[in-house]
Order: structure tokens, then C-alpha cells, then sequence
């Protein structure tokens, strides 16, 4: 499963992942991560850890939002 079934913002643009016609699929370091579009792509390889970190507080969002419904 990628990480784009759990979020669903790009989080290169912060554009919605299909805003731009599907969603495409890149492997960091054996995680699978969805951007946008495909020139969001060379964006991230240049500075993987300022968007891994954009990451990071996406998913804890989603996981606090998910436990505040399973309340």
C-alpha cells in the first residue's frame, strides 16, 4: 500500500493528488509516495527530508483523526 491511500495531499505543491489528472507513483528508500504530477518528482529528490518531514505531520494528522473518529 502506498502512502497516497492514507494521505491525500501532495506534499510537494500541497495540491490534492489527483488535481492534476491521477496521482504518480515514486519509490524513497523502499516507501512508495504519490506526488502530483511528475515534475514535483525532481523537487523532492533534491530535498527529501524537508518534504519527508511534511510527511511525517500529514500522517500523524490523519492517525489523530482517524483515533478521534474510532472514539
Amino acid at each position: 500500500r502506498g502512502l497516497g491511500d492514507v494521505y491525500k495531499r501532495q506534499i510537494v505543491s500541497g495540491s490534492d493528488l489527483d488535481e492534476m489528472g491521477g496521482a504518480v507513483s515514486y519509490e524513497h528508500n523502499g516507501t512508495l509516495i504519490q506526488f502530483c504530477c511528475k515534475p514535483c518528482i525532481p523537487k523532492f529528490q533534491k530535498n527529501p527530508d524537508k518534504y519527508l518531514v511534511i510527511l511525517r505531520e500529514e500522517l500523524e494528522a490523519v492517525k489523530k483523526e482517524k483515533e478521534k473518529k474510532d472514539m
